[in-house]
């Protein structure tokens, strides 16, 4: 189950397509032969066979998982531990649910999900359009009525009995599942992980959960979800719980279970490991789990997986990677710190160059992740118009970047060119744009928009003519607000000279990742102070249209609000809340994002620079190693790794 919105084929990816370097073992010229006596000649007795030692996987991360309870307070490294231990049970790949422990996933097409009219009635639980959060029916709040998927057929409620849709979804485990100890892998497993997810006492996010009418066991194999009325969740397909052991934790309480040990540190699984050995501070061991339901498929392929935990930064996983104390790099080990979108242009050059001379192998992919050069067009304070309130400066800043320089120049090319503000590859991604790279043309617009070169050096920034509140002669100059480190000072660096050629100057302001976060009324850019700012914002299967909605300005009465820009448009409004309204599987999605992206690629508030790339370092002979896009982690596919 998905944990939260914002955060995921099980096909193995055992080929070398995405590998810079080939999976071939080392040549016999890496061997030299020392030339001596001849041996002895053989004895006819037969020697006795020593069997091969284990061969083990050995992966460093950069950090130590604090649990590995499903339902901790858990980080990273967590994530990419639990992959060996639980695999699964449903894997979000190239923007698609992908079934690993069940028959498949269910759809509205294939009949095992369905929305259906019910009657709601007054103080029973519902979804809210306007909060989107679970709530009670009360009168005058707004409702979604059956069949409703746009704004425009919303209604307040007046009392006694309406109707909306509810969606309901029916998993299914695959045929003789088990658990590493032998115990069978039942629907009453995951009904139990439903409840402890639930419990107040358990520190989980609760997105599905609230948004959870039932969720009960139909049979042994058999779960079915309901939803809420009126929350037809377009993401139904990975609401599916991860399955806890009953017969180890039935018994116990939410509280228990937390403390305990086993729960925490040797979690029983069904994945292709099981784990012998923690030792604090050094690594995690795991053992080849001989009840894997892939195991005839000769996997995983490796007897052990052990987990170093890597002090010291990039620089120091790098190292350890070359002199072979690590077969494989996690992606967060080389990450400047965390908040970081990808790892740093100085290290991507390094990784490259060693990458060409064979000394390891780099597999990438982009990720979820869109960097934006976002504008505040209603800065807090501020009594006359900033220049990025003209369309038309931000229409020039657009047209003169040049997109594919700033991919090569921070990801050496391992990135992506977003496709109307989403990832490549999303699957609503198809009919988005890029603007082309043009100076001309956006030299051509400022002077329109009487922004003049007036001696005629593009290196200095263009002046204003004079009019709407801005002093005659004011220097067409933003700041651009970065986070701290080597990658948004490069970033901040290539903006300044890319954008000086059409005479637009900016000054790079550094700030933290934590500050880039910080929300209304003290961060610099959710308090709506900044005047420009780079920053990087995760898609998964439904875009996070939020972001420019105008309900969603940092405010005193929306303190938690995202959209940071200060745009507002009432049609990119209506158009937000139809994709939200939309049904699964349906047209109405593709036409709202696609209404939003003309909207957006219009106006631009904000404009989408890049898709920074998810990067696994490798030993060179590895082979397997597939980063996707939308995975939960790089190493999704700890099993197939060889």
């Amino acid at each position: 189950m998905r944990r939260h919105r914002l955060v995921f084929f099980s096909a193995l990816v055992l080929g070398c397509g995405l590998m810079w370097t080939g999976c071939q073992g080392p040549s016999p010229a890496d061997f030299p032969l020392t030339l001596g006596l001849s041996p002895t000649p053989p004895t006819t007795s037969k020697p006795t066979e020593v069997p091969p030692p284990p061969e083990t996987l050995v992966v460093c991360l950069a950090e130590e998982p604090a649990s590995l309870y499903l339902y901790a307070d858990t980080n990273v490294a967590t994530d990419v531990v639990l992959q060996a231990i639980y695999d699964g049970p449903v894997d979000l790949l190239d923007f698609v649910y992908q079934p690993v422990i069940l028959d498949k996933v269910p759809s509205l097409a294939d009949g095992d999900a369905a929305i259906v009219p019910v009657p709601v009635l007054s103080g029973e639980i519902y979804w809210n359009p306007i909060t989107q959060l679970a709530e009670n029916l009360r009168p005058g709040k707004m409702y979604v009525p059956s069949g409703c998927e746009n704004e425009a057929c919303l209604r307040a409620f007046q009392g006694g009995e309406v109707q909306m849709d509810q969606l309901a979804a029916d998993f299914q485990l695959r045929q003789g599942l088990e658990w590493s100890d032998g115990a069978p892998l039942t629907a009453a497993d995951s009904v139990l992980s439903y409840q402890l997810d639930g419990a107040s006492a358990t520190p989980s996010l609760k997105f599905v959960f609230d948004r959870t009418q039932s969720y009960e066991a139909l049979d042994e194999r058999t779960v079915r979800w309901t939803g809420i009325p009126g929350f037809v969740d377009a993401e139904f397909s990975g609401n599916f719980w991860s399955p806890l052991p009953t017969h180890l934790l039935g018994g116990l309480s939410p509280e228990e279970v937390l403390d305990q040990e086993q729960a925490n540190r040797a979690p029983v699984g069904w994945g292709p490991y099981v784990v012998s050995e923690w030792l604090p501070g050094e690594h995690i061991l795991l053992e080849r789990n001989p009840r894997y339901f892939r195991a005839e498929e000769g996997l995983p392929a490796f007897d052990r997986l052990l987990f170093r935990f890597v002090t010291g930064g990039p620089e120091a996983g790098v190292q350890q990677l070359l002199t072979t104390e690590c077969d494989v790099l996690d992606e967060a080990v080389l990450l400047e710190g965390r908040g970081q979108p990808a790892p740093a242009p100085g290290l991507l050059e390094t990784l490259a160059g060693y990458s060409e001379a064979g000394r390891l192998g780099l597999a990438a992919s982009t990720g979820t992740l869109v960097t934006r050069l976002d504008f505040n067009l209603a800065p807090v304070g501020l009594q006359t118009h900033p220049p990025a309130y003209d369309r038309h400066v931000r229409e020039a800043v657009d047209t003169c970047l040049d997109r594919e320089s700033l991919n090569g120049e921070l990801y050496a090319g391992l990135g992506g060119i977003p496709m109307g503000g989403l990832p490549p590859g999303h699957p609503l991604a198809g009919s988005g744009q890029t603007t082309p790279h043009d100076p001309a043309q956006a030299n051509e617009a400022l002077a329109k928009a009487g922004w003049l070169d007036s001696d005629g050096d593009p290196a200095t920034p263009r002046l204003w003519s004079g009019g709407l509140g801005i002093p005659p002669g004011a220097p067409l100059t933003f700041r651009l607000t970065v986070a701290e480190g080597e990658a948004g000072r490069t970033l901040g660096q290539a903006l300044q000279s890319q954008l000086a050629e059409c005479g637009i100057g900016i000054v790079v302001e550094a700030t933290s990742a934590n500050d880039l976060a910080e929300p209304w009324p003290d961060g610099p850019v959710l308090g709506r102070t900044f005047e420009t700012v780079i920053w990087s914002w995760p898609t998964l299967l439904t875009p996070l249209c939020e972001s420019y909605a105008s309900w969603e300005i940092p405010s005193q009465s929306q303190p938690l609000g995202i959209n940071a820009t200060g745009f507002t448009q009432p049609g990119y409004d209506a158009e937000c809340r139809s994709l939200l309204l939309s049904r699964p599987e349906g047209e109405r999605r593709v036409e709202a994002v696609q209404a939003m992206g003309a909207i957006l690629a219009y106006e631009r508030p904000g404009l989408s620079i890049a898709a920074p790339p998810r990067v696994v370092a490798h030993a060179p002979d590895l082979c397997g190693l597939g980063p996707n896009p939308s995975a939960l982690t790089s190493l999704w596919n700890l099993e197939g790794i060889r």
